[in-house]
């Protein structure tokens, strides 16, 4: 399966008039989840409130619920860390990568102005391969864990 995550340009970061739309290939894995999770309207983490999404600061409470996260160095892992985690695990066990795919993946600005006036690929492709690698690094057959974050 082919799926993708298009986040649209007005939800990402950046100069207002620089912002396009990324676009995310799904694994696996992360289907298994999404297809297990209950659905509030379009919404995939509901939050208390009627349709808003969970804040930052309820993914941080539930990861602290849950016992935390901790990255090989024993530091603790807050959501944005697992951005961090991500790159770090590609440089270190996916040397073979070409350093701008993860970052594409991350959906950071590679590159001064003509590298991105000429880079008119997204390595869809490649960061796909990439996130499976990363899947099965992260979360091997996560179906049968899959809890709602709310009781």
């Amino acid at each position: 399966m082919r799926a993708t995550w298009t986040i649209p340009k007005e939800r990402m970061k950046g100069k207002l008039d620089q912002r396009k739309p990324h676009t995310v290939p799904l694994c696996e894995q992360a289907l298994v989840v999404l297809r297990a999770l209950p659905r509030e309207g379009d919404l995939i983490f509901p939050g208390h409130r009627a349709n808003q999404s969970l804040s930052d600061m309820a993914m941080l409470a539930a990861l602290r619920r849950l016992g935390g996260y901790k990255d090989e160095d024993g530091r603790a892992v807050v959501t944005h860390g697992f951005r961090s985690t991500f790159r770090n695990w590609a440089a270190e066990k996916r040397p073979d990568v070409p350093w701008i795919v993860p970052e594409i993946a991350l959906a950071h600005t590679v590159g001064d102005e003509v590298v991105q006036a000429y880079l008119r690929t997204d390595l869809l492709a490649l960061r796909r391969d990439l996130m499976e690698a990363w899947s099965a690094f992260a979360c091997p057959l996560v179906a049968d864990n899959v809890l709602p974050l709310r009781a």
